[in-house]
């Protein structure tokens, strides 16, 4: 067997002779030559192999005396040693080959892994460090040490010190955005979920997230490179104002980026604040605003509309912690403020909300977002509806849910009904919490729980009337209050000042969105504009003012597509249908106009028999002045209305200059469906 090293040991000869290396004597080689076949005869006899065919007699004594003298391990490794130096020197290849085959193996790479972390200490020397989105509270440093100038780069205009560049928080490495997906997964229809669930599924089964679509853009919209170059270009822009700083922190979000601008000793903040339009040219953006100075903080806040701005998603704001962890009655998701973190508002603490703006500024888009966050965690058992659009087009498509109280209302007209119902369900819900001594509907509900709640009197029948139910929350949407109010000023202005000021103890709360917060509008509730709203950009981005907080805070909305909120109101629909109770019993009905045309009404004098039974019933007194002054309206009308009410046999017949008579009594209201 050894006798294959000879043809081995002829080619690394013959491969140094072309190479032009040189020629050792011949007898080296040739001694060199047979130490090398002599000690191959040697490995094969350690190996065990037999003497006859693989090793002869020289390899099996050779073996047999290294193995008596070094043992089994011993032999191996001095055999295993020699045979190694020795075939080198006979190849002629020679120990500068091993020494840079070795160097190729661990010395290289060694290297190269030496200057890559040297690359990495160097970027990170020049780029500012990346802190999270909270970052900790890092004390400026004085403004009368001066820090020394840095080295201006190419393309970047005079940038903050070193030290203030270290102290900017850039929350770059971990995004909130979600991961973009080529298409969003085709939901599970409505109404296989309800099949699956068999037929007595609960009513009150929340719908899943998957109805939602999941964010399709790239969370990658910004750099911390580009955000320092921002904040090099803001800081020198002032300068060129005679406006001396340095920006301490920023805080980049999906719309805009806040840069905490600190001024220097003697600068005003009148100085920054003047020159808002002129930085929005110098910097080539679309609007800035500037929040001067930052509560709690001694920098001012300059929001700078990002290049790339990215879509919020409404799964984004219920999928996230802020969310799940609140505990809030009524969760309204919002958005996600101007550092991308959800914002979630609780509608029970506000009590009442309204939302103003422009056209194209998001409006529908917005209550779209809220109602679809209350469908999404309230059935409705818990949750009763009143939507009015006047505009017939963004809420129709919420017809058919279980939680309307009535059919969504789209003419003017009939807003006042459906406002006067939540008037008396607000009447009926205090009278409700008088008898128990409950102050709100939580501790109302929570009587009910402990079975402290008187129950109703007894059937006629002798059975014992039901134990009461929980109050479930009633939110009443108006998509457009400016076109209600310049149709039925008075009938609309009424009901709404006295849910505003009285509902929010029995859980009814007020939804609004028009286009002119004006005193026209909002009568004696709003007298000025929002400082700052000229300045935000469309599409959702919105000042929001919570409950006792004096400043505004930024929120980009959270966008809601038609086709999701059809597939959240396709679930409810699947589930149950409205089981809608008018506000008018079917005994009250109007009289048919006869070919005269007398007694011919129109829907406004329809609408307020309900509310003239009531008035004449409580004050025992069948007058048309008392109509006139209750009801603010003309002398034929309030004569109509008490000539409907003796013909549906509310007030006796007329008697002249005296009052009619009442011949019913509230009793006969309630069962008549007039409360």
């Amino acid at each position: 067997m050894a006798a294959f090293g000879v043809p081995a040991m002829a080619g690394a000869w013959a491969w140094n002779r072309g190479r032009g290396n040189p020629v050792p004597p011949l007898m080296i080689r040739s001694m060199l030559g047979a130490l090398v076949v002599f000690e191959m005869c040697a490995l094969l006899g350690l190996g065990g192999l037999a003497r006859d065919a693989w090793v002869g007699g020289w390899g099996l004594a050779a073996s047999l005396a290294l193995r008596a003298a070094l043992g089994s391990v011993g032999s191996w490794v001095v055999a295993g040693a020699v045979f190694g130096v020795t075939a080198l020197a006979a190849s002629e290849f020679g120990f500068q080959w091993v020494g840079r085959l070795a160097g190729a193996l661990t010395i290289h790479p060694l290297r190269a892994l030496g200057a890559m972390a040297a690359e990495w200490r160097a970027a990170q020397a020049r780029v500012p460090k990346v802190a999270p989105r909270k970052p900790k509270a890092v004390r400026p440093a004085p403004a009368q040490e001066p820090a020394p100038k840095p080295r201006i780069t190419a393309g970047v205009a005079a940038s903050p010190s070193a030290e203030a560049l270290s102290q900017m928080a850039l929350p770059l490495e971990k995004k909130t955005a979600m991961k973009p997906t080529t298409k969003p997964a085709r939901p599970e229809s409505p109404r296989a979920a309800v099949a699956a669930e068999g037929e007595n599924g609960a009513l009150d089964a929340l719908p899943s997230l998957s109805l939602l679509a999941m964010p399709t853009q790239q969370e990658d919209l910004i750099t911390a490179s580009d955000l320092t170059a921002e904040a090099n270009l803001l800081v020198s822009k002032l300068a060129d104002f005679a406006i001396e700083g340095r920006v301490t922190e920023i805080h980049p979000g999906p719309v805009v980026t806040t840069f905490e601008f600190e001024p220097a000793a003697g600068v005003k903040v009148n100085q920054i604040v003047s020159r808002e339009d002129d930085l929005a040219l110098a910097l080539r953006a679309q609007r800035i605003r500037i929040l001067a100075p930052i509560p709690g903080k001694g920098a001012v806040g300059v929001e700078i509309p990002n290049r790339r701005r990215r879509t919020v998603y409404l799964r984004e704001v219920l999928s996230s912690s802020q969310y799940e962890q609140s505990q809030a009655a009524l969760k309204l998701p919002m958005g996600v403020d101007v550092v991308g973190q959800p914002f979630v508002a609780d509608l029970t603490k506000m009590p009442h909300l309204l939302v103003a703006g422009a056209t194209g500024s998001g409006k529908s888009v917005c209550l779209n977002a809220l109602i679809s966050g209350l469908l999404f965690q309230h059935g409705p058992k818990s949750l009763q509806m009143v939507m009015i659009d006047p505009k017939m087009l963004e809420l129709s498509v919420y017809n058919g849910i279980p939680h309307l109280v009535m059919p969504v209302v789209t003419e003017p007209k009939r807003a006042s009904r459906a406002l006067r119902w939540a008037v008396s369900e607000m009447e009926k819900r205090y009278k409700l919490m008088a008898t128990c001594g409950a102050r709100n509907i939580a501790a109302y509900n929570d009587k009910v729980s402990l079975g402290q709640v008187p129950s109703g009197p007894a059937a006629p029948d002798g059975r014992e009337a039901a134990p009461p139910d929980r109050l479930s929350f009633v939110v009443v949407v108006i998509d457009e209050l400016a076109d209600l109010m310049l149709t039925a000023p008075a009938e609309i202005e009424e009901p709404i000042a006295r849910l505003a000021q009285m509902a929010r103890a029995v859980g009814i709360h007020l939804v609004l969105a028009t286009q002119r917060p004006s005193v026209d509008v909002i009568t004696g509730v709003i007298k000025a504009n929002f400082p700052g709203a000229e300045n935000l950009l469309g599409h959702g981005d919105m000042l929001f003012t919570p409950a006792g907080k004096p400043e505004p805070c930024r929120v980009h909305g959270a966008f809601v597509s038609e086709e999701e909120a059809a597939r959240v109101v396709e679930f409810w629909k699947a589930r149950a249908t409205p089981a809608f109770a008018p506000p008018l019993a079917t005994e009250a009905k109007l009289p048919e106009v006869d070919e005269n045309g007398e007694g011919a009404v129109d829907d406004e004098e329809d609408e307020l028999i309900r509310e003239a039974a009531r008035l004449v019933v409580t004050h025992q007194q069948g007058s048309t002045s008392l109509l006139q002054r209750r009801l603010k309206v003309g002398y034929s009308r309030a004569g109509r209305l008490m000539d409907q009410l003796e013909n549906l046999g509310v007030v006796g017949p007329f008697q002249g200059s005296k009052a009619r008579d009442v011949l019913v009594d509230e009793r006969w209201l309630e069962e008549r469906g007039f409360e």
